[in-house]
């Protein structure tokens, strides 16, 4: 099968918001109020760096399981953050000054307004621009071009005409504009369409701001939906991607294909004529459209979230559901009558700061300049890939070092476990032994310093000897007690070098004289 494909160059000319389903959630990021950044990080990665106490309180504050504890969660986040971002790689995002103040209210809510903290935590959840998943930067997907492509080419076959009228039936629309039946996807021209996602070309500059809902026409009331928090991708980001635009097959189930030429005619046909609209609308109101130089070789194209109803519709077939104050019934226009604008600030004073989502240009480049820009993105990539492979090992080990320790440090409790169960067994054995013993036991056990004795001997001297030895020259002692307390003695001086004495060490010599009559040795 046959294919041209078209080597393209997108660059942002306002801020850009894909849809991805992702927020920034609570327990891996925290706005830091002097730089004005989000700080991002791993949380996991930030959990292994609190101590014991902290990750305690964490998982108590986690089990409350209320909105309030969401507070708590934050403000714990922030609390160790002072000290652990330090150590931790985090992505850091610009933020408007007016969410880095925001964020410090949110954190000072009144817990016990259960109201007020579930009402403002709704509103204050960070919606992330998609990204990919395996360098973490941010991205447009193919689905999100070829699906703006769709809508100008469907508008261009329509050009302009309300008949038939399919009562807002966009299916049928698209069966009719197209030739092709839903239910045999194959026939569907847009399968011969094949786009690439689209990667920045250095680096992508991004920032969160908020999205605020205007009415078109002055007006003493305000447009009713609620501001919204979103990560954008900064004007003058460079994408690069390919669309590939296949032949069919004679006689194939694609009865009326698009070219590459109707593409560019119908993105500079729609884009071009609703960008217009949306500049005289945005005029009318004094705000200053974003900038879109279109010739020849730029080309408009609108993408992302807040584009506007006219701009994912086809003219002649626009049903706009528009709701209505109190409990009037929503009616549909062939307009939208609000639009929503990038802005510093959640209720702006003036228009001076305020810009429309979503204007991009699209070149078509030379394959080698293409090739270039594309060896760019890919080594930037790879080093990305390397980084973080370089990070994950290094992970990978503190994982295991940690893993390594957990285990001696379990070793190591086990055998203290199992030595201070043996010395309570110990201690039960001796103190069983000793309470069994007479006093005639004791009084040799203590002389012959054996370790039950020199555990529970009773006395206020350390040594229970000077208690033990006027029992020798008691007379009232029982003789064979006494000759066995007499030998006793003897051993131990013996084995002490204290039994040949001299007549000059006066004491010790009246002892062994003492025993040795005892024993009859005279």
């Amino acid at each position: 099968m046959h294919s041209q494909t078209l080597y393209v160059q997108l660059t942002a000319a306002a801020p850009l918001h894909i849809g991805c389903a992702e927020v920034y959630e609570p327990t891996s990021f925290v706005i830091d109020q002097a730089e004005k950044e989000l700080v991002y990080f791993d949380t996991g990665r930030f959990l292994n760096l609190l101590d014991s106490d902290a990750l305690a309180k964490f998982s108590a504050i986690c089990r409350k399981g209320t909105p309030a504890s969401l507070i708590e969660l934050m403000k714990f986040m922030r609390s160790q953050a002072r000290d652990i971002l330090i150590s931790i790689d985090g992505k850091r995002i610009p933020v408007v000054k007016a969410l880095a103040e925001h964020y410090k209210q949110t954190l000072n809510l009144p817990l016990h307004d259960k109201r007020k903290v579930n009402q403002e935590l709704n509103r204050f959840q960070i919606m992330r621009t998609a990204f990919d998943s395996l360098s973490g930067e941010v991205y447009i997907p193919g689905s999100a071009i070829k699906g703006a492509i769709r809508t100008a080419v469907l508008n261009l076959r329509n050009n302009g005409r309300a008949f038939p009228n399919f009562k807002g039936k966009s299916r049928s629309l698209e069966e009719y504009l197209l030739e092709f039946d839903f239910r045999h996807t194959e026939s569907d021209p847009f399968r011969l369409i094949k786009v690439s996602d689209f990667f920045p070309v250095g680096k992508a500059k991004t920032r969160i701001l908020y999205a605020i809902d205007r009415k078109k026409k002055q007006s003493k009331f305000e447009a009713r939906a609620p501001y919204q928090i979103i990560e954008v991708v900064e004007a003058e980001t460079r994408f690069i991607g390919t669309v590939s635009v296949f032949d069919s097959f004679p006689h194939g189930p694609v009865k009326k294909p698009v070219t590459s030429e109707e593409i560019r005619t119908a993105l500079h046909t729609f884009y071009g004529k609703e960008k217009q609209r949306e500049d005289r609308e945005l005029e009318n109101v004094g705000i200053k459209p974003a900038p879109v130089d279109i010739n020849g070789r730029r080309i408009p194209l609108r993408v992302g979230r807040h584009t506007g109803a006219e701009c994912v519709t086809v003219e002649g077939h626009r049903n706009i559901k528009i709701m209505q104050g109190g409990r009037s019934r929503p009616k549909s226009l062939d307009h939208a009558t609000t639009v929503w604008l990038a802005s510093d600030s959640r209720n702006p004073s003036t228009t001076e700061n305020l810009q429309a989502f979503g204007w991009a240009i699209l070149e078509m480049l030379e394959h080698h300049k293409f090739e270039i820009l594309k060896a760019q993105v890919e080594k930037k990539r790879l080093l990305f890939q390397e980084q973080q492979k370089i990070k994950v090992e290094a992970w990978e080990r503190e994982q295991s070092a940690k893993v390594a320790q957990h285990k001696k440090e379990l070793r190591e409790k086990e055998k203290r476990e199992k030595e201070l169960a043996a010395r309570q067994e110990q201690e039960e054995k001796f103190q069983a032994q000793w309470n069994a013993m007479s006093e005639e036991e004791r009084d040799l056990a203590c002389i012959r310093q054996e370790e039950v004795a020199l555990k529970y001997a009773s006395g206020d001297a350390k040594d229970p000897i000077p208690n033990i030895w006027p029992k020798v020259n008691d007379g009232s002692t029982p003789p064979e007690h006494q000759k066995a307390l007499a030998r006793a003695f003897r051993e131990r001086w013996q084995a002490e070098d204290k039994w040949k004495v001299k007549p000059k060490k006066k004491k010790q010599w009246k002892k062994v004289q003492r025993v040795k009559k005892i024993l009859g040795e005279d």
